[in-house]
Formats: C-alpha cells, sequence, structure tokens
C-alpha cells in the first residue's frame, strides 16, 4: 500500500505537497522546489495549489520550477505539468536545475508545449531575472 501524499499549509502563500515546496512570491510568481518522484497524485493536488493561488492574484501566474532535487515524473504528472503550461492562467514558465531528470523533463514538457512561454535555465538567478524582465 503506498503512503497517502498530504498537503500542509506552511502560511497563506507557501505550501507542502507531499515533498514539493510551493510558495507564491513576487506577486504572482509560483515557486516551486520539486523534490522527489513526481506522481499522478502529486501532480493532482500540485495544480490544485496553483489554482488556489491564482485566484488570490491578478493576471496570469507565471512559474519558477527548481528541478535540482527532481526525481522521476510519472506519465499522468507529466501530462499535468503540460496541461498547466498550456492553461490560459499561465505567463511564463521558467525551470531551472542541473540534475539530467530536470533537463529530460524541461526538453520534454517545452517541446511538446504549442505555447513558447517556457525557457530552462541553469541558475535560480538567471531564471528569475527573465520572469522579472517579462512581467
Amino acid at each position: 500500500m503506498s503512503k497517502r501524499i498530504t498537503v500542509k499549509d506552511i502560511s497563506e502563500v507557501e505550501f507542502l505537497v507531499g515533498s514539493n515546496l510551493t510558495r507564491l512570491i513576487e506577486g504572482n510568481i509560483i515557486y516551486v522546489i520539486a523534490r522527489g518522484e513526481q506522481t499522478d497524485e502529486i501532480a493532482k493536488l500540485q495544480r490544485e495549489i496553483n489554482y488556489e493561488l491564482a485566484k488570490r492574484v491578478q493576471g496570469k501566474l507565471h512559474y519558477l520550477v527548481d528541478l535540482n532535487d527532481c526525481g522521476k515524473n510519472s506519465p499522468g504528472a507529466r501530462d499535468i505539468w503540460y496541461r498547466l503550461s498550456e492553461d490560459e492562467i499561465t505567463g511564463k514558465v521558467a525551470i531551472f536545475g542541473m540534475h539530467p531528470v530536470a533537463k529530460v523533463l524541461a526538453a520534454f514538457v517545452m517541446r511538446i508545449s504549442k505555447k513558447k512561454n517556457q525557457r530552462f535555465f541553469r541558475t535560480k538567478k538567471s531564471a528569475l531575472q527573465w520572469l522579472k524582465f517579462s512581467l
């Protein structure tokens, strides 16, 4: 039997979704630190949190995603990430991380995306600068 994934409220704008840390920063940027395996259940809960945070901001949501400690993504999770990136609430997506899994995941999502709103960066600093410049 698998372990039940939980969402823990840290504050009004910060949550733990399983092991993932999600925080609303800079007004309308969702900063996600993805940790470990990303299952369908984690992705579904992450999507729900993102939609809740979208209700609290004006305009589109932008994502800053740290994949340094990210593990394998299930096919269902990859589909959810893709759909989020294509959603009308999504503006820009800046992904960073040097882990090989991070690069594969980022390349997969960017390759199939119809929008050209995503970029992969080596560092958090460069990713955040691109997002801020784009706002």
